[in-house]
C-alpha cells in the first residue's frame, strides 16, 4: 500500500468520522437543513471558498478563460453577484417564514404537487447537468492521485459518488461544512506543504538527499554532459518585479497558489531529448524521508539558441 493511498483513505475515515458525528446531531429538519444556524460567519465563509474551489470551478472557470479571455473571467465574477441576490432576495425571505427551500414557499402558497414536481425535476436537471463536470473532475483526480493502486477513472468516479451520497444524507448540512472546510484548508495550504514540507526532514535524510545529488552530479561530469547547475533560494523570498509608469520597479509579494515554486535548475548537454528525461527521472527519484523516492515534477526544456523566425 502506498503512502498516497494511505493519506487518501485517512482523509476519508477523517470526513466519514465527521460525517458519523453530525449524523447524531441532525435529529430535526432545522439541524439537517440549516445546522440549527450555529454555523458561525468564519466557518461558513471557508465552507463557501472550499465549495468554490472545485472541480468545476477550477477546469469550467479555466476553460472559459482560456477560450474566451476576459469574457471568461467575467462569467466567474456573475458568482459573487448570484450570492448576493440569493441572500437579499432568497434567502432572507426563506428565514423569514420558516422555510428551508423555494420548493416549500411555492408549495405552502400555491398548489403544492405539481409546484414540488416541477421543483424535483428542475433540481434533477441542474444537478445532474452540474455534477457531470464535478464527477470527471474528481474521477480523473483520484485516478491520477492513486495510479498504480488499482483504482480506475471509472471506479473513481463511482467511489466519489457514494461518499458524496453518504455525507449528505446521513450529515446534512453539519456534515456538509466541515468537509467543505477541511477541503478549503488543504487545497489553500496544501501547495505550500509541498515546499515547507523538506522544513521537516531530518539531518539524515537531507544528508543522504544531497548526497544523491552530488553522485549525479559526478556522473553527469565524468560523462561530459554536466554543464551547471544551482539551488535557488525558497519562494517565500521571491518577488513579482513590474515596472511602473515612470520605470521604476514595483514589487508584488508572494502569491503561492498562483505560482509555481522553483527549487533550483540543471543545465546539461546531452545528444537527445529522450537522455534529457532519462536524468530528469534520475532526478525525480531522488531519496526522501527514509530513503522513500520523492517523485518530484521535473519540468525539461531545451535552451533557445537562436532567435525564433519570424
Amino acid at each position: 500500500m502506498t503512502f498516497t493511498l494511505v493519506l487518501f483513505l485517512a482523509f476519508i475515515a477523517v470526513t466519514l468520522g465527521i460525517t458519523a458525528w453530525a449524523s447524531r446531531r441532525s435529529g430535526s429538519s432545522a439541524s439537517y437543513f440549516a445546522a440549527n444556524r450555529q454555523i458561525s460567519a468564519w466557518q461558513n465563509g471557508v465552507a463557501v471558498a472550499g465549495d468554490y474551489m472545485s472541480a468545476a470551478s477550477f477546469l469550467g472557470i479555466a476553460g472559459l478563460i482560456a477560450f474566451f479571455g476576459y469574457d471568461g473571467f467575467m462569467y466567474s465574477v456573475g458568482f459573487l453577484v448570484a450570492y448576493l441576490t440569493v441572500l437579499l432576495v432568497v434567502a432572507e425571505p426563506l428565514r423569514n417564514i420558516g422555510k428551508y427551500t423555494m420548493a416549500d414557499v411555492l408549495a405552502y402558497r400555491l398548489h403544492p404537487r405539481p409546484v414540488r414536481a416541477m421543483a424535483s425535476l428542475s433540481t434533477l436537471v441542474v444537478s445532474t447537468i452540474y455534477m457531470i463536470a464535478q464527477m470527471v473532475g474528481a474521477g480523473a483526480l483520484v485516478a491520477l492521485l492513486l495510479k498504480g493502486s488499482g483504482i480506475n477513472y471509472q471506479t473513481a468516479v463511482v467511489g466519489v459518488g457514494v461518499l458524496m451520497i453518504v455525507y449528505v444524507v446521513f450529515g446534512g448540512m453539519i456534515a456538509t461544512t466541515w468537509v467543505q472546510i477541511i477541503k478549503a484548508i488543504l487545497l489553500m495550504a496544501g501547495t505550500k506543504a509541498g515546499v515547507d514540507s523538506y522544513k521537516a526532514w531530518s539531518q539524515a535524510d537531507i544528508q543522504t538527499h544531497f548526497a544523491f545529488l552530488h553522485r549525479l552530479n559526478q556522473e553527469l561530469t565524468e560523462s561530459g554532459e554536466f554543464v551547471a547547475t544551482q539551488p535557488l533560494a525558497g519562494p517565500q523570498d521571491a518577488k513579482i518585479v513590474r515596472a511602473g509608469n515612470d520605470g521604476a520597479p514595483i514589487t508584488d509579494g508572494v502569491f503561492p497558489e498562483a505560482k509555481e515554486f522553483l527549487l533550483g535548475y540543471w543545465i546539461v548537454d546531452v545528444e537527445s531529448p529522450e537522455r534529457a528525461y532519462q536524468i530528469a527521472a534520475q532526478l525525480s527519484a531522488g531519496p526522501g524521508p527514509g530513503g522513500v523516492p520523492t517523485n518530484m515534477p521535473i519540468e525539461v526544456r531545451e535552451l533557445a539558441t537562436h532567435a525564433p523566425q519570424s
